[in-house]
């Protein structure tokens, strides 16, 4: 038998101490709908440039996470959660995620049963794209008349 270590999984205490916070609040959720996106076989990431309303004080990336119920019940979403937390408290201390924005991680189904490597290796890449379409794709402001 082949025994492999296994890190322990990141809290959100964790995820502060790697210049990461998390997304909670709906309306940052719906403003990411505007920016940039980069879909793979696990996830679809959203990033966007946070504006000067929104800055936050200690200059950190925010992170969200959206399963939906189609993905399955509560213990099945809780897990694939579980994992993407995870793995973006591994992937922030290597400064994948930039400080001035926000990301949306939505999770697929396929996401549960991958392996952890080729989800690492697929944020990597799908983050690094939405980052560099939310660059691309800045809106300006609306401004009032």
């Amino acid at each position: 038998m082949v025994s492999v270590a296994v890190e322990p999984a990141k809290t959100d205490s964790d995820l502060k101490s790697c210049s990461v916070r998390r997304l909670k609040k709906r309306a940052d959720f719906l403003a990411l709908r505007q920016g940039g996106r980069k879909s793979c076989d696990f996830f679809t990431v959203q990033a966007r440039k946070r504006n000067h309303q929104d800055q936050a004080p200690d200059g950190t990336a925010r992170i969200g996470f959206t399963v939906t119920k189609k993905t399955g019940n509560s213990v099945v979403r809780s897990r694939i959660k579980r994992r993407l937390r995870a793995l973006t408290g591994i992937c922030a201390p290597e400064g994948l995620f930039e400080s001035d924005m926000d990301y949306v991680i939505i999770a697929r189904r396929e996401s549960l049963h991958a392996d952890f490597a080729s989800l690492q290796s697929a944020l990597k890449e799908t983050a690094r794209h939405a980052t560099k379409n939310a660059r691309h794709t800045a809106r300006p402001s609306k401004r009032a008349s």
